[in-house]
This record gives structure tokens, C-alpha cells and sequence, in this order.
């Protein structure tokens, strides 16, 4: 399975999915720019970067979950907006390897527009 076929790109209504760069101009943008930070560029910098001051961990805290992460995992984003910036979002951390069983982290992500950007505000776990 290619990384495309394991995570498609469309958005449904109010459902976005995939793993692509993102950017700030969305809620589900946003979100996908600190994922893609923290997964496919490993920078903690990066992830931070789309993130209010103190929404997640600090840099170098962040920097040890992001290592702790096997190299070559990948993700996959299933982002549903419930309104007013506040989003349900299933994250899957595929690690690497053929046996290798996904993880499911179920998270709601809060979000917030600045100087016209929008970044991460909280992210709360739903486990």
C-alpha cells in the first residue's frame, strides 16, 4: 500500500482527511501542519510553529515525544469539524514494519484565528 492509498486527501462536508503538509488558512490545515511537523519532518520546532504559546508541550519536551516515535511511521488524519474552531480528529500512527499494528489516538483540537492564521490552541485526548 503506497502512502496515498493508505490515506486519501478528499473532504467530505464537514470531514477533511490525510497526511499532506497543510497550512494555516484552516482549522483542519492547521491541524495537519503540526502532524506533519511532528511525523514527517521529526521537528518539534516546526509542529510548534502552528501552535498558541502554550496550547501543547514546549519545544524540547515535544522534541522527546516526536524521537520517541519509530523512524519511518506514518500518519493519517480523519478531521471532523463540530464548529466554533473546535475539531474531532482520529489519528493514525502507522508504525513501520509489515506487521505492524496501527495505533488510534482520538483527540479534540481547538483552534484559533490570529493576524489571519490559524493555529492549534488545545489538544485534548478522547480515550
Amino acid at each position: 500500500v503506497t502512502p496515498a492509498e493508505a490515506c486519501p486527501l478528499p473532504s467530505d462536508g464537514a470531514v477533511t482527511t490525510g497526511d499532506d503538509a497543510g497550512d494555516q488558512q484552516t482549522g483542519p490545515g492547521a491541524i495537519k501542519a503540526f502532524n506533519y511537523g511532528y511525523y514527517v519532518e521529526r521537528s518539534a520546532r516546526m509542529a510548534r510553529e502552528v501552535a498558541a504559546p502554550n496550547a501543547v508541550a514546549r519545544e524540547d519536551a515535544l522534541q522527546t515525544f516526536i524521537d520517541d516515535v519509530p523512524r519511518g511511521s506514518t500518519h493519517c488524519l480523519s478531521i471532523t469539524d463540530e464548529g466554533n474552531g473546535t475539531y474531532a480528529v482520529v489519528l493514525t500512527e502507522t508504525p513501520p514494519g509489515p506487521d505492524a499494528e496501527p495505533i488510534v489516538y482520538r483527540q479534540l483540537i481547538k483552534t484559533i484565528r490570529t493576524d489571519g492564521k490559524v493555529f492549534i490552541a488545545s489538544i485534548t485526548s478522547e480515550e
